[in-house]
């Protein structure tokens, strides 16, 4: 085989690679953000991260949060980077700590910003309604110090209901970190492939 000739074909190898590998890079789906949560060692407030944010998480006073033995579900949980069908968008909020909160409409968004919270411009998304392998995203705030806590898990909400916290709206619904994406469906949850 002559030189040009090789040369030729392996260029057209190459530009088939690089035209395949962007064409997978374009089907694959976005990774959705974990929520991270930690709990403050001083005044014992939790504050939330997303992991791609965890660079130099936690600071000196914070401590990371896992799953608490006993809880039949997690407490962590997913939020979308990208809409799907029934998705509807949450807004991301960073406080001076590189924490996060999160906003579900505009009226929350406008408290946000006038008490000084960076608004991120790429919102998240969660379902609207409960479906197939879908958790509930509870806020639960702390009347006594304005601490918030979100949680997937109905024993973990449960918990700080009798410890005087108070339910606010839902977030919406999304997959628990301890989810495969599947469970018991009750009678209300919308199958996936019935969302056309």
């Amino acid at each position: 085989m002559s030189k040009p000739r090789f040369l030729r074909r392996l260029l057209s190898f190459v530009v088939f690679g690089i035209t395949l590998s962007a064409g997978l890079a374009a089907a694959a789906p976005a990774r959705p953000l974990k929520v991270l949560r930690f709990r403050s060692l001083a005044n014992h407030t939790h504050a939330f991260i997303a992991d791609t944010d965890s660079q130099g998480w936690p600071p000196g006073l914070f401590a990371g949060e896992s799953v608490p033995e006993g809880l039949a579900s997690s407490p962590l949980f997913y939020l979308a980077t990208e809409p799907y069908a029934a998705t509807v968008p949450i807004y991301r909020f960073r406080a001076a700590d590189g924490s996060m909160r999160l906003a579900a409409n505009d009226a929350e968004r406008a408290a946000f910003r006038r008490s000084g919270l960076e608004e991120v411009r790429q919102p998240v998304y969660v379902y609207a309604w409960r479906v197939e392998g879908a958790s509930e995203i509870y806020r639960l705030s702390n009347p006594q110090n304005g601490d918030i806590v979100y949680s997937t898990s109905s024993d973990e909400r449960d918990y700080y209901l009798r410890q005087g916290w108070i339910q606010q709206p839902s977030l919406g619904f999304t997959q628990a970190t301890s989810s495969s994406g599947t469970g018991i469906l009750r009678w209300t949850t919308v199958k996936l492939g019935q969302m056309t």
